[in-house]
């Protein structure tokens, strides 16, 4: 791409670096972060994507202070971090077994304003539950209620009620189904049978 004259533009360069991303079943996120340093060299400036391309390749190489250093730069440059660029250090922190800071980034996260979706919610709620921190999945349901955000869903709820469930916490997720029955949540199949 790069002996292409002209050069192509960023969002030609944001699609090939994506593509990479994509590739099964290993994608090689090392190619990407050259790629990108190549991009630089050839004088194209990054936008809020190439930068969010390039936080998800550091996060999910478990170097997810990399991909915070990119948010600063992203500030630096001018550009307003998204949703999904957040989702992607939370999920980073998350996959390297750093939950206390995942945390701390989605309370930051609101903080400055910015409205988390149902994949934050998500992957919090996931995180949580599987490192067993059935207290702090349960706290951010409330949490995340209060701030007036996404009213949460049967998937959500089947996440922490199964985590309850593993943990032999019985009366806790009887509580909870009621409290989802309570806010108009319909019990599926699975939330059921985990409570059989």
């Amino acid at each position: 791409m790069k002996l292409i004259r002209p050069l192509p533009g960023i969002i030609d360069f944001n699609m090939l670096l994506s593509s990479i991303c994509k590739i099964k079943p290993h994608p090689p996120f090392s190619t990407v972060i050259s790629l990108y340093r190549h991009l630089l060299l050839l004088g194209l400036r990054p936008d809020h994507y190439s930068l969010t391309i390039l936080a998800n390749c550091y996060c999910r190489l478990g170097s997810v202070h990399f991909g915070l250093s990119l948010l600063a730069f992203t500030f630096k440059l001018g550009y307003q971090p998204d949703v999904v660029t957040f989702n992607t250090l939370i999920n980073g922190f998350i996959h390297s077994h750093q939950l206390d800071k995942s945390v701390r980034l989605l309370d930051k996260v609101v903080n400055l304003g910015f409205q988390p979706d149902m994949v934050t919610y998500g992957s919090m709620f996931k995180g949580l539950c599987r490192s067993g921190d059935n207290a702090g999945a349960l706290k951010l349901l409330e949490n995340m209620e209060s701030y007036g955000h996404y009213m949460s869903d049967v998937v959500i709820y089947d996440t922490i009620i199964d985590s309850l469930c593993k943990d032999q916490l019985l009366p806790q997720a009887l509580h909870l189904f009621k409290e989802m029955k309570v806010n108009g949540i319909s019990p599926n199949v699975f939330t059921c049978t985990t409570l059989i």
